[in-house]
């Protein structure tokens, strides 16, 4: 039995982590990121994105899916989820910015350019757009649940939305 829950987050984590690392790498291909951290003159369609960010997604889509799962927290209304998955992921950031990219010189990103930047690590934009991911991962993660582990639905990913507009 523990064995078995191991394994399931295991896997949540490994798949969460890879939808993380492909989405920034479109994210840097439609932003122009990729360009500019290159100094290329023109928009590049060549996205990238670092293995280190797969352990960062991992962990954050997995916490996410599971304060979602959290029997104490079921009643918890969508914009207080998406408010605390903002958090984890913003402060996830910080914490691995501030190994990988101050401590350690990996140099994966650096938004001191940035208005209102925490260390050249977070800045309010990015983390904006953590409110806007954080439903989506609820979803993913109920559709993981149901799929591969045959635990509850999966649902359209419009209904988080949904909730998050409507306060529910």
């Amino acid at each position: 039995m523990i064995k078995k829950k191991i394994l399931k987050n295991v896997w949540l984590f490994v798949i969460m982590g890879l939808v993380y690392f492909v989405l920034e790498g479109i994210f840097r291909v439609i932003s122009g990121e990729s360009a500019r951290q290159f100094n290329l003159e023109y928009i590049t369609l060549q996205g990238h994105s670092s293995l280190w960010m797969m352990l960062v997604g991992g962990i954050s889509g997995w916490l996410i899916g599971y304060i979602n799962e959290l029997r104490c927290l079921k009643n918890l209304k969508m914009i207080f989820i998406t408010l605390i998955g903002c958090f984890i992921i913003s402060s996830l950031e910080l914490v691995s910015g501030a190994i990988l990219n101050i401590l350690l010189n990996f140099n994966l990103w650096d938004y001191s350019k940035y208005p209102i930047n925490l260390l050249g690590q977070i800045e309010l934009f990015h983390s904006i757009g953590w409110l806007f991911i954080t439903p989506l991962t609820v979803c993913l993660d109920d559709a993981l649940r149901a799929w591969i582990f045959d635990e509850g639905k999966a649902y359209s990913p419009l209904i988080p939305y949904k909730k998050l507009f409507t306060l529910k």
